[in-house]
Formats: structure tokens, C-alpha cells, sequence
């Protein structure tokens, strides 16, 4: 917050699992240029230089390159051109995403595909894999009746394209009518409220859309069915985050989920984390998230070292710290002494009567 602090680098560090190997892969950066860069691997707990990176004061750039090449100067040849080819504010690993080298394609791989960021508002639009996806229908279907959301049964229903009910603007649907292929589908949001699903295929030239449908039943009267505009934001914000519990569950995803609890009760917070722990361990998906939800606070659901405290310093830094470095008992109440202000990181509110 300080106008020094502005002046001073930043480094950042990722250490990571990619093709059963262990990467480190960090950079310091100022305001006008990367000053170092550099990527190892682990061997044995051991690293492996891959790269390293300076750019000086005079805006230099020199690599220091590993490569399985076959001769000196084909090494000589890559580590000029990525002096070259890297400007002094760009991280030499775009320039690596086009070497040919394994170890290169793991670690660029890893940031490309792996690591996934999801923000408050953000729409996962893998969602309309409901519509399309056998496997994970069944799986969203599941995990709306464990999280008591009222839905019984989760059903797909087909309509004539030119149905009046398939409310998709009709410049798109002409649109639609002249890309569409055999065979092929299309996955469109709805007028109405954004939030309606249709995957629109064509069979035999005959077009359909396909809608997903949420049905309650109300004791001792018929289903209701409900579009997805129809039902709350708590069910709204399930459906953004079951599908990345669908994707740590069957592959080594690492996801940062910022506000996890926006729009839950905390009863569905703590159960979607409780599901992820049901297969952590059967890969190597990882599950980050930052919340407000002090009921998580809980040392029966998650060890000490995976509880970090963000707080804000008397000179309005941000300091980040581990419940570890309390050393409290397995057994302790913690959400209580947080409150109390025992571990930081906890608003400081004045309180002013009026007179």
C-alpha cells in the first residue's frame, strides 16, 4: 500500500504434479521486466535445472537452457533464439511452449489444462454436459438428492425445434437451422433468464431440443417440473460447482474457487467437501478455496496446516499465515476463538452511538 512497497519486486513460485512428475516453476518480476525465471524438476527430492532466466538492468535477456538434444550446438542454437525470441517483460515460457522437449510440454500443459480458476460469478459452462453426458447426468442427478435440494428427479425432454417452448431467439435459431450438422449438437442458453439449457442436434434432418427439466414432488400431489430459471441461486450455484467436483473426482485437476460458499447454506458447503474427501487420494486433484464461511472452521473435516489466515497488517498488507503456527489441540473448538480474535485476520468493527 506503500508507495516504496510499489517499487519492490514480486516472485511468485508454483510446485506441482504433472505426468507423475514434480515441478518447481517460479519468477520475480518489476515494473518493467521479468528479472528471474526458473523451472526445475524433482528427482528424488533433488532439482533438476530445466531453465533458468535473468534479464538485467540494461533489459538483457540470458537463458540457461537443459535440453535432451543430441548435440552441443543444437542447445547453443535454442538457448540464442530464446534469448532473442523472449522480451524482457514475457515470461520465457511462451517461448518453451514451442520447444519439443517432454519435460517443456508437462509444465506448459499443467498451466494450460490443470490449473483452473473459478471466481464468485463465474458460469461453469461444462454444465451442459448434463445434457450430453450419460455419466455425469447420473452423477448430477445423485448429488442434487444427497444435498437435499427438493429435486427428485432430474429428466431431459425433447422437443420439435420449431416447438413454441424451445424459447431460443429466432435469429438464432435460423442460425442454428444453417451451421448444424448431422449428427452434431449444439449447446444454447435460453431467453428467458440465460440459465436454460438446450443441446440442439439433428438426426435423419429432423432438429430437436433437448431441455433439462428439475422435478419436485410435493406430498400427496403430482411432479412439478421447474426449468433451471425457475429454481434459486443455492441450486443455480450447485450446478456451476458439481461439475468441478465431477472433473477432481476423474482427473488431476487443481481448482481455485474463490468464495466457494457464495449463495450455499453451509450445510451444502461443508457436504460438497465432505464428498470431494469421499475420493482425495485416488489421483492427484487438488481443491483450493478461499471462504467467509466460519463454519468450516473445523478441525474434524480439515487438518491444521490446510486452515491459512489472511489479515490485514496496521500498514494494510496482506499477511498470509497457517492455523498450524497456533499448534492448537485436534480436539479445539476453533471457530470460537476465531471469532474471539485469537488467530487474526478478522474484521475490527467500531460501533458509534448516536445521541
Amino acid at each position: 500500500m506503500s508507495a516504496d512497497s510499489a517499487k519492490e519486486n514480486s516472485s511468485f513460485e508454483f510446485t506441482f504434479s504433472s505426468n507423475k512428475k514434480v515441478y518447481v516453476y517460479g519468477y520475480e518480476v518489476s515494473l518493467n521486466r521479468v528479472v528471474d525465471e526458473w523451472c526445475y524438476q524433482l528427482i528424488n527430492k533433488k532439482p533438476k535445472m530445466l531453465f533458468q532466466r535473468e534479464t538485467d538492468e540494461h533489459r538483457v535477456v540470458k537463458v540457461k537452457l537443459s535440453l535432451r538434444l543430441n548435440d552441443k550446438k543444437s542447445l547453443a542454437f535454442h538457448q540464442a533464439y530464446l534469448e532473442t525470441a523472449t522480451a524482457p517483460n514475457q515470461l520465457c515460457l511462451n517461448q518453451i511452449l514451442k520447444s519439443y522437449a517432454p519435460e517443456y510440454t508437462a509444465i506448459t500443459g499443467w498451466f494450460a489444462t490443470k490449473l483452473k480458476i473459478i471466481y464468485p460469478n463465474t458460469k461453469f459452462l461444462n454444465v451442459f454436459n448434463i445434457l450430453t453426458d450419460d455419466e455425469f447426468y447420473h452423477f448430477v442427478r445423485t448429488m442434487l438428492s444427497k444435498l437435499d435440494t427438493g429435486i427428485s428427479n432430474l429428466t431431459k425432454r425433447s422437443y420439435s425445434f420449431d416447438d413454441a417452448r424451445v424459447n431460443i431467439p429466432s435469429k438464432m435459431k435460423d442460425d442454428i437451422r444453417r451451421n448444424i450438422r448431422e449428427g452434431g449438437v449444439i449447446l444454447v442458453r435460453g431467453l428467458t433468464s440465460g440459465r436454460e439449457l438446450y443441446a440442439v442436434s439433428q438426426n435423419k434432418g429432423e432438429i430437436k431440443a433437448d431441455k433439462i427439466v428439475f422435478s419436485h414432488q410435493i406430498p400427496g400431489e403430482e411432479m412439478i417440473d421447474f426449468d433451471l430459471g425457475e429454481e434459486s441461486d443455492g441450486t443455480s450455484r450447485l450446478l456451476d460447482l458439481l461439475p468441478i467436483l465431477y472433473d477432481l473426482k476423474n482427473n488431476d485437476s487443481v481448482y481455485l474457487i474463490d468464495e466457494i460458499e457464495r449463495s450455499l447454506h453451509t450445510v451444502l458447503t461443508r457436504g460438497l467437501f465432505k464428498e470431494y474427501f469421499k475420493f482425495e487420494g485416488t489421483n492427484h486433484s487438488q481443491l483450493i478455496a478461499t471462504t467467509h464461511d466460519t463454519n468450516l472452521l473445523d478441525l474434524r473435516l480439515f487438518r491444521r496446516d490446510e486452515f491459512w489466515f489472511i489479515k490485514k497488517n496496521y500498514l494494510h498488507y496482506s499477511e498470509l499465515y497457517s492455523l498450524e503456527e497456533f499448534k492448537e489441540r485436534f480436539d479445539k473448538q476453533i471457530a470460537r476463538d476465531y471469532l474471539s480474535g485469537r488467530y487474526g485476520a478478522i474484521p475490527v468493527i467500531e460501533l458509534f452511538n448516536k445521541e
